[in-house]
């Protein structure tokens, strides 16, 4: 008999959002206790060639092609669940997660990512497993949306109201903001990380974060435009992609102002120090500088959900976009003038006193709870098997 309830959380690894939404829901379980917790990246346990293929594609079009991305978007953007097209990508990884399934008998599933193949199996077994969905941007995909999922969690009231505008019922459907980790709301001491990380105290910081594999354009022209500003020092995160790295280091070999980095674990840490950032607009990035209180620009958004992010939170007060070099030093210069943090913080103040991933993980305990005294899941269980890539995050 289980003592412990059982989470699987389904994520993909494009781009770093989803695995960082998972990150800060499997905290929140592990601090709130009572649950143990597991994370699949689906497609690339059930179909590691394809998921190295389209994950190639996706990084080389968003950096070389972003009207070809932009395309690909729009096309499946409206394509409804029952489409022969949704229904072949959501059957995707149906063996590898029935065996999953099968050996781990959890008590709950969570999707950070739209592979959504448990909704159909569910339905074809007639299985009473609360499916959850947890979307990661702000704006709405087609992908996301399927009438087995039992709850969604969302970023914003007009995601809510585009969710009901569907016909999915208005109690299945809550604003909770994004999830992030629990790092970022944590008091930090900034003269002790400017320290450690041998930054240069008294200049004004500015972070320019390349994503996660390191694909915003025009870096090296971004960097010469900001080190012509005065009293400046530019904290260069180049993700994973280390040829970007190296090539930085050559194109600018001991410039004292130019502070580089590769992939960051700590990024909370040069957010919290920061004075501005220049990044791509990730749903998940732009999520922790609301919640840091850190004015930010996004820079040539792609077509598709990093455009439709960048809008939202622009409009909203909470961001700028520019679309070219000589716009980000103008957003800079007057963002560098303000009092600090004083114009997009107070914006994001209401934003940041919700800690969504605990409203989320408290949601889906007691949804677990009432499936308990409900329908059992009906399937035998099976010896354990696990995989390497199976519930690592790092």
């Amino acid at each position: 008999m289980k003592t412990n309830r059982k989470v699987l959380i389904i994520y993909a690894s494009f781009g770093d959002g989803h695995r960082q939404v998972t990150r800060a829901l499997e905290e929140s379980f592990l601090r709130e206790g009572g649950t143990d917790v597991m994370t699949v990246d689906l497609l690339a346990e059930a179909h590691p060639w394809m998921n190295a293929v389209t994950r190639t594609m996706y990084t080389r079009s968003s950096q070389y092609s972003p009207a070809l991305y932009g395309w690909s978007y729009r096309f499946t953007e409206h394509l409804q669940y029952d489409r022969f097209l949704v229904k072949w990508l959501n059957s995707l990884g149906s063996r590898r997660l029935k065996e999953l399934i099968q050996a781990e008998q959890p008590d709950a599933i969570i999707h950070t990512f739209p592979i959504l193949p448990l909704l159909e199996l569910r339905k074809k077994k007639g299985w009473a497993l609360p499916a959850v969905t947890v979307l990661t941007d702000y704006v709405l995909h087609q992908r996301w949306v399927h009438p087995e999922t039992d709850q969604y969690y969302v970023a914003t009231d007009e995601l809510q109201t585009e969710l009901l505008a569907q016909g999915i019922a208005k109690e299945r459907v809550r604003v909770t903001g994004i999830p992030i980790r629990n790092a970022f709301q944590r008091s930090l001491d900034a003269d002790e990380i400017v320290s450690r990380y041998g930054l240069a105290p008294g200049r004004k910081l500015v972070l320019l974060m390349a994503g996660a594999y390191g694909v915003l354009s025009d870096i090296d022209d971004i960097v010469r435009s900001l080190l012509q500003m005065d009293n400046i020092q530019v904290m260069l995160v180049c993700g994973k992609n280390e040829p970007l790295l190296h090539k930085m280091q050559a194109l600018f070999p001991d410039e004292p102002r130019l502070a580089l980095f590769g992939y960051v674990d700590h990024v909370e840490e040069l957010m919290k120090v920061a004075s501005c950032m220049v990044t791509k607009a990730g749903g998940v990035t732009l999520s922790e500088a609301l919640a840091i209180g850190l004015p930010f620009i996004v820079y040539r958004p792609l077509p598709g959900q990093e455009q439709g992010n960048a809008r939202f939170l622009a409009e909203s007060g909470f961001g700028c976009i520019a679309n070219d070099v000589e716009a980000i030093r103008r957003q800079l210069e007057r963002i560098l003038a303000l009092p600090p943090r004083d114009e997009m913080a107070s914006a994001g103040a209401e934003d940041r006193s919700m800690d969504a991933a605990a409203l989320i993980v408290s949601d889906v305990m007691e949804l677990m709870d009432r499936a308990a005294h409900s329908q059992p899941l009906l399937l035998p269980a099976k010896p354990k098997r696990r995989k390497a890539l199976h519930g690592n995050l790092n």
